[in-house]
């Protein structure tokens, strides 16, 4: 019932993309079972009882190899924001409070699709968010904003931890 991670390697530069590789300890073929933020993202019959697959940065990665068990509760550490079209809209701007400032984040067209979807960057643990998504008309004419505001709550981050050793007096300090 064990899963081991034997190499996570990025794909590109930026850090976009990790290819993650591993194995299972269970007798082979191995039916492997994906899920990506708490969603299922694919399986596969491992004859050997190896997988490989490509995630994303800050994705919350779990690989279930018995079908008995049961992916544990995601806290993905990104918002996905949905809102229905608004007639008329050129574009719609979706603004993040920072601070007391109404802060641009991103812009979509509005090329006739019934709802639109934007995700976050990754947000910090226990802390509070506001985003605005404004229906901008031709002429730059805006509408009423939809707001969106929660705290988040998502694994938090592994913490950063240093080891020293003092040859003097022999012993360990963990900081």
């Amino acid at each position: 019932m064990a899963i081991t991670y034997e190499n996570v390697t990025s794909l590109d530069p930026a850090g976009a993309a990790w290819l993650v590789e591993g194995k299972s300890d269970q007798a082979t073929p191995v039916p492997i079972r994906f899920y990506l933020d708490g969603v299922p993202a694919g399986e596969l019959q491992a004859p050997a009882g190896k997988f490989q697959i490509v995630i994303g940065p800050y994705q919350d990665l779990e690989v279930l190899d018995r079908a008995c068990q049961v992916a544990r509760p995601a806290f993905p550490a990104r918002w996905t924001l949905y809102w229905p079209a608004v007639s008329g809209t050129v574009y719609y701007r979706i603004d993040e409070l920072v601070g007391a400032t109404w802060t641009e984040r991103a812009r979509i067209t509005d090329l006739g699709q019934g709802h639109f979807v934007w995700r976050t960057g990754v947000l910090l643990d226990t802390v509070a968010y506001q985003f605005r998504v404004v229906p901008v008309f031709a002429g730059g004419l805006e509408a009423a904003a939809i707001s969106f505001s929660a705290t988040m709550v998502r694994r938090p981050d592994p913490p950063r931890v240093t080891f020293s050793y003092s040859s003097a007096s022999g012993k360990v300090t963990i900081s």
